[in-house]
């Protein structure tokens, strides 16, 4: 038994070798060096300490080896609870995707608020964005307080809080008043002048915040959303003009033209119609044409 112990990993040429980066752990076919032993030994006496960097390194020393994952934990569990920065981010990060722990969307808020309080503010943005994808109505009311100050810091802030401000419905977003033109605002602002055409939260709030005028300009500058928008309002008749499907078409081949996706598709599902000969067709009895 002591033979194959050593003879086997010699033969695959695969014998470790750990230095101080090193995760040794039973798993590995060989005892460590003495002095990582040695350096091992000290960081745990450390840890009992109540050091909490020793307890990080000790984190980071065992975290590959799956034997030893429930050391590892404990350990980046103390260090966070005894105010370690780097153990409150990572451990956060390990709650709200549930890597090695159960997934739990409090607790990671809680971590990162703690290192968010140490002065990390991406921690901050993580731990609000959490909670306003996750947390209850007050959680959530008290997290998007806290985008108005990161919107200088992090453009996906500047698009979420403006989302927030322009939510389509009467009273905001859990007791946030909605905001049309500040919403305006924050997402043009992000996109330096432009927007997702993709978006439609971004496409409803632009919208909303346009007049008509507005949205002729920008479509005959060649803005094909705008364009594309005009299709729809002359198409049915809509903010307090008829319907006039030459119009309408016109805009939405230009948009089309544009490359705009949704202008493609609806020139692709409904051609426009040739009345003058649909009406000849339906004058010589062609019923599809009558219908």
């Amino acid at each position: 038994m002591l033979k194959n112990y050593f003879i086997l990993p010699l033969m695959l040429g695969l014998l470790p070798f750990c230095d101080s980066n090193a995760s040794c752990c039973l798993e590995d076919p060989t005892k460590p060096p003495p002095e990582v032993l040695r350096k091992v030994a000290r960081l745990e006496e450390d840890a009992s300490k109540g050091i909490c960097d020793a307890q990080f390194k000790l984190f980071e020393h065992y975290k590959g080896c799956h034997r030893e994952r429930e050391k590892a934990l404990r350990y980046l569990v103390d260090a966070a609870d005894g105010g370690h920065l780097k153990a409150q981010v990572e451990y956060a990060k390990m709650l709200e995707i549930g890597e090695n722990v159960e997934q739990d969307y409090r607790a990671a808020v809680h971590y990162f608020g703690l290192a968010a309080g140490q002065g990390d503010r991406l921690a901050k943005y993580k731990g609000a964005l959490i909670a306003l994808n996750h947390g209850t109505p007050e959680e959530r009311r008290i997290a998007a307080n806290t985008f108005p100050e990161l919107t200088s810091e992090f453009d996906s802030a500047v698009d979420i809080w403006g989302t927030i401000l322009g939510k389509l419905d009467n009273h905001g977003v859990d007791g946030i008043p909605q905001d049309i033109d500040e919403a305006y605002r924050l997402l043009i602002s992000s996109r330096t002048g432009g927007y997702d055409e993709e978006d439609p939260n971004c496409i409803k709030i632009i919208f909303l915040h346009d007049t008509l005028p507005d949205i002729e300009a920008r479509a005959q500058g060649g803005d094909s959303l705008a364009q594309f928008r005009l299709y729809e309002i002359y198409t049915e008749g809509r903010d307090g003009l008829p319907a006039d499907s030459a119009k309408a078409w016109g805009y939405l081949l230009q948009a089309a033209e544009g490359g705009l996706p949704q202008a493609l598709r609806e020139r692709e599902l409904n051609p426009p119609v040739d009345l003058p000969s649909l009406e000849e067709r339906a004058r010589n009895g062609d019923h599809s044409a009558q219908f």
